[in-house]
């Protein structure tokens, strides 16, 4: 509770407003507020002078701030060497997955790792956005997701491991579904769902930016924080969606169209941290990337 806290109140101060603190945590403004002042009733002392336009530390703001920070970062790291005692990290790997994908293509590759290095691999599933944090805050070792998510960040090693092109998927009743290519173009005034920025920022970014490039804004009808929760409006005919093919064999009641004229690709990839001192780590990373050449 006091390290949730605490990383509420250097958001504030490094985003530079309760609103911009509140977007990144996926909080309300109201909610991150309260946390503040209990904070600073428990304190007993005022944090943030708040009769400027925005809120500015007071001195000993300043002074509780820089505490703050050397208590997380002492806290990560020791938690980060906890961890991997408990994990017996010489034989272990934690890895992050993201759903479908991964259960579908991963299984036969990662049988072959595990008994020809005699190493065991956990699994946890993730969003794009929690596949960065948990790898950043030293919970998995590896992490599989989107490249425009692993590149943003300097301290992760990442690995390409299949480039994908976007198709378009509908309903079975669709009058498109029986086609075996459409333009983007004919799509602008579809109607769509899409997934949430909280499966990852700059997927999302990226996600719009394509549609820009490809001249026109999306007609989005919903967001969605979860696959399961993107494919039912699509089974249902409420909407249509965009999304790689290879994310969606495993789903039924759901036509895939290919599409050109089209920015839209997916390039998925799996990260570590390049300071990692689990000698497994980056040969899993390596393997992966074989099998995926292998595969194509």
């Amino acid at each position: 509770m006091f390290k949730n806290t605490i990383n509420i109140f250097i958001e504030v101060v490094e985003q530079g407003s309760f609103s911009a603190a509140a977007k990144k945590l996926f909080m309300t403004q109201s909610a991150v507020s309260q946390q503040i002042n209990h904070l600073e009733k428990e304190l007993g002392y005022q944090l943030f002078n708040r009769k400027e336009y925005r809120p500015k530390l007071t001195e000993a703001g300043e002074l509780y701030y820089q505490l703050c920070r050397n208590i997380i970062q002492d806290y990560n790291k020791r938690e980060k060497q906890i961890r991997e005692i408990a994990m017996n990290n010489s034989s272990k790997i934690q890895l992050a997955i993201t759903g479908n994908f991964e259960q579908q293509y991963f299984p036969d590759m990662l049988k072959s790792f595990i008994s020809n290095n005699h190493v065991k691999v956990g699994t946890r599933q993730s969003t794009f956005q929690e596949g960065v944090e948990w790898l950043l805050d030293g919970k998995v070792d590896l992490a599989f997701g989107l490249m425009n998510e692993f590149i943003r960040y300097p301290e992760l090693e990442s690995y390409q491991v299949l480039a994908s092109h976007i198709c378009f998927v509908c309903s079975e009743d669709h009058p498109l579904s029986g086609y075996d290519t459409v333009s983007i173009r004919e799509l602008s005034d579809e109607p769509i769902v899409v997934l949430s920025p909280k499966m990852g920022k700059y997927y999302y970014e990226d996600f719009m930016e394509a549609f820009r490039k490809d001249g026109f804004l999306p007609n989005i009808v919903k967001e969605v924080d979860n696959m399961g929760d993107f494919i039912l409006p699509i089974r249902l005919g409420e909407a249509s969606g965009f999304s790689a093919r290879e994310v969606l064999e495993s789903y039924s009641g759901i036509a895939m169209i290919n599409l050109k004229d089209t920015s839209h690709q997916a390039l998925y990839g799996i990260a570590h941290q390049k300071d990692t001192s689990n000698r497994f780590v980056p040969l899993f990373a390596e393997e992966l990337v074989k099998y995926f050449q292998e595969y194509k």
